[in-house]
């Protein structure tokens, strides 16, 4: 009889301890993308920074500028050059810089996903 109250001590053992392992899972999970938002927050706060250097590059165009009114074409053919450049010089920028600060991004590159994914199909 003692042996049957060994053998649920043992398995009470086990169950609890599954338990404290995924109690501990989620908390690591959360704790991971309490970082992960954290470090993308940084990433913001840069590129704030960056976007007052920013500054630099619009005196560098505005020199752009000044050189294609100064070469000798019609004025159609130079706008339509400057339009060009200027698309190129917003829309590229902008294009990186909406995929760096997608969360959704971060989530599936950083491994977070997979994490929870394998926190979910855990069946405890």
């Amino acid at each position: 009889m003692k042996w049957i109250l060994r053998l649920a001590w043992i398995f009470y053992g086990q169950h609890l301890q599954s338990r404290m392992v995924r109690q501990a899972k989620r908390k690591g999970v959360a704790a991971y993308l309490r970082v992960l938002q954290g470090s993308r927050l940084l990433i913001v706060g840069a590129l704030l920074g960056f976007i007052m250097l920013q500054v630099m590059v619009l005196a560098g165009f505005s020199a752009l500028i000044t050189a294609f009114l100064l070469i000798d074409y019609d004025w159609h053919t130079k706008l339509e050059i400057l339009l060009g450049f200027s698309l190129v010089l917003f829309l590229g920028p902008m294009a990186l810089l909406m995929w760096v600060l997608s969360e959704r991004a971060w989530y599936r590159h950083s491994g977070a996903a997979k994490m929870v994914d394998d926190l979910n199909r855990d069946p405890n």
